[in-house]
C-alpha cells in the first residue's frame, strides 16, 4: 500500500523536522504527536475517513474548526487545551507552506484560524496587614540547628 501524502508528511514532520531541524524537545514532539492522534481519531469518528486514507487536502479550515469544536464539546477539553492543539496545527501548516508551495493557500487558511480568548486568571496577593503579620511571626520564631 502506498502511503498518503498526509501519512508521509506527518511522519517526516514528527520524526525528522521537529527534533532534527528545529531541535524541539521530546516532550514538545510528543505534544504535537498527540494532536495528530486526536485529529486522526476525529477524522475516523466524525468524518468517516480511515486513518490510512487521510489526505492533506482533507485538512481544510472547516475540518480543523470542526476538530477544535469536537475537542471542546465531545472530549470536554478546556479552551487552553484547544488552543495548544491549534498551535500544533499552525506549526504544521507553516511547515507545509515551506515544503509544499502548492499547499500555500490551504496553509494560510489554517493559519487564519484564531485562538480562542480565555478568561484571565486572577492572582491573589497578600494584603499589607497579612504580610506584616507573617513577617512578625518570622521574627518571633527562633531557628535552632541540631
Amino acid at each position: 500500500m502506498k502511503p498518503t501524502d498526509f501519512a508521509y508528511r506527518v511522519s517526516t514532520y514528527l520524526s525528522t523536522y521537529l527534533p532534527g531541524v528545529l531541535g524541539l524537545s521530546t516532550n514538545t514532539v510528543m505534544s504535537y504527536r498527540d494532536m495528530f492522534k486526536l485529529l486522526i481519531e476525529f477524522c475516523e469518528k466524525e468524518l468517516h475517513i480511515k486513518a490510512d486514507k487521510i489526505m492533506l487536502r482533507d485538512l481544510t479550515r472547516t475540518t480543523i474548526e470542526r476538530f477544535l469544536d469536537w475537542l471542546e464539546t465531545d472530549r470536554q477539553c478546556s479552551v487552553s487545551t484547544r488552543n495548544i492543539r491549534l498551535a500544533a496545527v499552525h506549526a504544521f501548516a507553516r511547515y507545509l507552506q515551506r515544503e509544499l508551495p502548492e499547499f500555500m493557500f490551504q496553509s494560510q487558511q489554517l493559519l487564519s484560524i484564531p485562538v480562542k480568548k480565555t478568561k484571565a486568571k486572577s492572582i491573589d496577593y497578600l494584603t499589607l496587614d497579612e504580610m506584616k503579620f507573617l513577617l512578625s511571626r518570622k521574627r518571633k520564631t527562633k531557628h535552632t540547628c541540631s
